[in-house]
């Protein structure tokens, strides 16, 4: 699920400029909970979009700590962003950076983690673009 954003005018709602950043971004920040405490992790991501569902594709080790907090929570927040580009001005509320990004929430299936050889490829053609 794709969240909405504060500021409206800002939003980017327009499906394909949401695929083109997902096609451009090279890191999904992975957000989780580990009890009481945030756990989020940068993380390479492979992803299909068909009939308006976003799936991602990530990698994760037959065991450890990601599989481990997602198999107790399994609810995960993510945003990936693309076109980074900082500015300056005369005082310091004036710094800042413009980007593209895409943010939202999820439900984690931890058992289907451990990455395929399809998924691998989808990885791949995501880091060429």
């Amino acid at each position: 699920m794709i969240q909405t954003i504060s500021k409206r005018e800002k939003e980017i709602t327009d499906p394909s400029r949401i695929q083109s950043i997902l096609d451009t971004a090279k890191i999904l920040h992975l957000g989780m909970v580990d009890g009481d405490e945030p756990y989020v992790l940068p993380m390479n991501y492979g992803y299909t979009l068909e009939d308006g569902q976003l799936t991602f594709y990530l990698h994760a080790a037959v065991e450890g700590k990601k599989l481990e907090i997602l198999r107790k929570n399994p609810k995960v927040y993510f945003s990936l962003e693309c076109d980074i580009v900082p500015f300056e001005g005369e005082r310091p509320c004036q710094y800042g950076v413009t980007y593209a990004a895409v943010a939202g929430k999820g439900i984690a299936n931890p058992d289907a983690m451990v990455m395929s050889i399809e998924y691998a490829a989808l990885m791949a053609k995501n880091r060429k673009k």
